[in-house]
């Protein structure tokens, strides 16, 4: 999704130029996102005695749409939108009947109060300008009873995601530019990731279902073998090294509830 502070540059042109490789595009890279996103979506719904078949879905920061296409199979109806106007024409190659895209901010989401069914914000919080406005905005245009997959990066993930820089997204901004600069990196840090407690914060209006440490303890259910992998002593650490080391957890998995 494109951080509006990038002005008129898309924020796939401000990576690739960069030098980096956002696999937006890669097929294999997105079926296996989505086959995470969708195992812990499952999961919940399953356990709640939720039907997709009959969901109204919303995925925010869609850009070129293939995990919102992959998704859609999934539900009656999905819909993705970013603010980057080349990736949602790239994306609209891709709608049907049950899929469309449309060009629009998550902090001014064009559709009425109570909604959608399912939200899903995938590692979208850090590049918004306001990520309370945001998940406000996921707030209103959810049902009652609606659900939220949301992803959120950690502040103090050792190694920064974007750039796999370590500590970058643990410095004050101006550091963080220098450092990028230093590293040939980049200018300017433009993301702008909160620690857990932070984020937890934000979600307060929410029933947030943690799913984090049951996908670290379960990765083959939760198609997690692409980083923890079978022989991996990971997820058999004793439950209380995940709570001490909870706070630097790379990622955050949580299906958030509407009151």
């Amino acid at each position: 999704m494109k951080n509006e502070m990038y002005e008129n540059k898309s924020y796939t042109e401000h990576f690739q130029k960069l030098g980096h490789n956002l696999k937006i595009l890669d097929k294999k890279s997105r079926g296996i996102k989505t086959n995470k996103i969708l195992s812990v979506i499952k999961d919940y719904a399953n356990k709640n005695n939720k039907n997709l078949k009959e969901f109204i879905c919303l995925d925010i920061g869609c850009s070129a749409g293939l995990i919102t296409s992959f998704i859609s199979k999934n539900f009656k109806k999905t819909i993705g939108i970013d603010t980057d106007f080349n990736a949602i024409k790239s994306a609209k190659k891709l709608s049907n009947k049950k899929l469309n895209f449309i060009n629009a901010s998550a902090l001014e989401i064009p559709f009425k109060d109570n909604f959608f069914d399912l939200v899903i914000c995938n590692h979208i919080y850090e590049h918004v300008p306001d990520a309370q406005k945001m998940f406000n905005e996921i707030y209103r245009v959810l049902k009652n009873n609606g659900i939220c997959y949301l992803s959120a990066g950690n502040k103090y993930n050792i190694m920064e995601g974007h750039y796999k820089l370590p500590f970058l997204s643990w410095l004050p901004q101006s550091l963080a530019n220098l450092y990028l600069r230093i590293t040939g990196c980049g200018k300017t840090y433009e993301e702008k990731h909160f620690s857990y407690f932070k984020i937890k914060r934000m979600l307060k209006k929410f029933k947030l279902n943690d799913y984090t440490l049951n996908i670290i303890k379960n990765p083959e259910k939760y198609f997690l073998t692409d980083m923890i992998n079978k022989r991996s002593f990971i997820p058999k650490l004793p439950l209380f090294i995940f709570k001490i080391l909870y706070p630097l957890i790379p990622t955050y998995i949580f299906i958030l509830s509407k009151k």
